[in-house]
């Protein structure tokens, strides 16, 4: 794990509640959370350090803790705009379509839906929304209601993130 800045606690201090990596005056990097106006640490009376072992006061310098991973599948990322196209070409490609591919790409999209960036569920709520200018939802009995389900899901998702519909 590359650590990009080391930031000293007496010139700033994390935010309330902010997990960070901390290396005490003793050489020792824990992870740990900062509480803001409870307690003291040795080095600012502003606050202290919750670990896992209860409170620690000796931390000299912090460090916000990195981003996760990426979630990789294959060669793509979940949270990346590239494989949100692809993905939008296949509930365009199933849009219309009465076999069984409607299904088939909602069973295999609607687990990624909260990996997905906010431009891929966008255009994805846009193209369903406006299906009927192009072709319609399929099956009226079988293909429509399918979409129109996912079609609220994504919706819901919009209103929970604060995506703004296209």
């Amino acid at each position: 794990m590359i650590i990009s800045k080391w930031i000293d606690i007496k010139k700033q201090e994390p935010q309330d509640k902010q997990e960070c990596l901390i290396y005490s005056k003793y050489g020792k990097i824990s992870k740990a959370q900062w509480i803001k106006g409870e307690g003291y640490s040795d080095e600012t009376q502003n606050g202290h350090w919750k670990t896992s072992g209860g409170s620690h006061n000796s931390a000299t310098y912090w460090t916000p803790l990195p981003s996760p991973p990426h979630k990789v599948y294959d060669k793509y990322y979940f949270d990346d705009d590239n494989f949100g196209a692809v993905i939008n070409c296949a509930i365009r490609y199933a849009c219309g379509r009465q076999t069984y591919m409607p299904s088939l790409v909602i069973g295999v999209v609607r687990p990624m839906l909260p990996l997905l960036t906010p431009k891929t569920i966008a255009c994805m709520e846009r193209d369903i929304r406006e299906a009927d200018k192009f072709g319609g939802y399929g099956d009226e009995t079988i293909d429509k209601p399918l979409w129109i389900k996912f079609l609220s899901e994504l919706q819901d998702i919009m209103k929970e993130r604060g995506i703004e519909p296209w």
